[in-house]
């Protein structure tokens, strides 16, 4: 019923921008996923412009608003259509708003590039958006029902398909720009922050994630924060969205010394700022792991099973050194976070409950000294 609703109703603002004049040298490009996402397919913008380059193409992007800001800092799109996603899907307002905003861009061609599409948004662009030629991912039902996908597959003109199910994300971020005649980039994302401010030490832990099932124990973060505080003797900053500070306040309330809770207190520049000046990054398998693994800054990650391979750990040839997932093996791996096992409401599933304090902590000082030798290396007169 929710999405015949949302069908008519973004048909009505169509009817609104019935007969805007297209110009036929301007792409859309379409990507409203996460921050991790956007990270992992940014090495391909530059690809996709010298498909598509200047003067003879316009790019316009519609971004998550999340990111969108990191976009606008690689000069490659002449145009960013920012949508605050939630909003997008939860306002009928601001989504009449953003798709009439479409409808009047002109747009004659629509690429979407994500493997995973979802109806509520993406594909209901790309259905509103008013371009004659569609092109996207055949793609999967992680985001989507079948029947849905069976009955939205029929709005792109044309799929890039092959045998991707098994590839990195990264590397079905390839095959995409390889699947419009582009020669695929190497290499991972690259971030602008500040200079790095070389006389500060301290850790940094990122407790939240998308779904409390991913996350690691706030016990298991006690005892290493504790750990760490009792070998280093450095500071340490809890950082993740407003909603994620009650994680905060639990891992302190075990500490003797605690920590600095950012959750809710930074944007995005400074947290790439406090990451990239950070000894070491522990982290779940978010948007932050990425982010590190980005910016070379010694960082430790959580994983578990439910996407394993796909978004991380990257590729053994992209893989940076400072940069270590940890892991439980299970014989469920791959299940697409559907969980075969019960698991209590806001407890971790069993690939993420099974990870001990002990492996994690042996990654953990091991990049520390490794940094710290790194660091007073670089201050030392030679």
């Amino acid at each position: 019923m929710a999405a015949a609703f949302f069908w008519v109703f973004d048909f009505s603002a169509i009817l609104t921008t019935l007969f805007n004049s297209i110009k036929s040298n301007r792409i859309l490009v379409v990507r409203l996923d996460h921050i991790g996402d956007y990270l992992l397919w940014a090495p391909q913008i530059t690809s996709l412009r010298e498909l598509y380059p200047r003067p003879k193409f316009s790019m316009v992007l519609i971004a998550n608003a999340a990111w969108a800001s990191l976009a606008e800092e690689t000069h490659q799109f002449d145009e960013i259509l920012p949508i605050k996603v939630n909003q997008f899907k939860r306002s009928l307002t601001y989504r009449f708003s953003i798709i009439r905003k479409i409808r009047k861009l002109g747009i004659e061609f629509l690429i979407s590039p994500v493997y995973s599409r979802d109806f509520y948004a993406v594909d209901l662009i790309v259905r509103s958006s008013g371009a004659k030629l569609k092109i996207g991912f055949r793609g999967d039902t992680t985001n989507i029902t079948p029947l849905l996908k069976g009955f939205t597959d029929n709005w792109y003109t044309r799929f890039i398909e092959g045998d991707f199910a098994r590839l990195s994300e990264i590397d079905k971020n390839a095959e995409f720009i390889r699947g419009l005649g582009g020669k695929p980039a190497s290499g991972l994302a690259t971030l602008h922050p500040s200079p790095r401010i070389l006389d500060h030490s301290y850790f940094v832990l990122v407790p939240g994630g998308s779904w409390r099932g991913r996350c690691w124990p706030t016990e298991k973060f006690i005892e290493l924060s504790r750990r760490i505080q009792q070998k280093y003797n450095i500071p340490g900053l809890i950082c993740g969205t407003a909603q994620e500070s009650f994680l905060a306040d639990a891992i302190n309330a075990g500490l003797e010394i605690p920590l600095s809770n950012l959750c809710g207190q930074t944007s995005l520049d400074q947290l790439i700022d406090i990451i990239n000046n950070a000894s070491l990054l522990i982290t779940n398998e978010t948007g932050t792991v990425h982010i590190g693994a980005n910016l070379g800054t010694p960082t430790v990650c959580m994983l578990g099973g439910g996407h394993f391979g796909r978004f991380f750990p990257y590729p053994p040839d992209l893989m940076p050194s400072a940069v270590e997932a940890i892991y439980f093996p299970m014989e469920c791996y791959g299940c697409n976070w559907n969980c075969i096992y019960e698991v209590p409401k806001n407890e971790a599933v069993p690939c993420i409950q099974m990870i001990s304090v002990d492996s994690v902590w042996q990654s953990a000082s091991r990049q520390l000294d490794k940094f710290m030798l790194k660091k007073l290396d670089s201050i030392e007169p030679h």
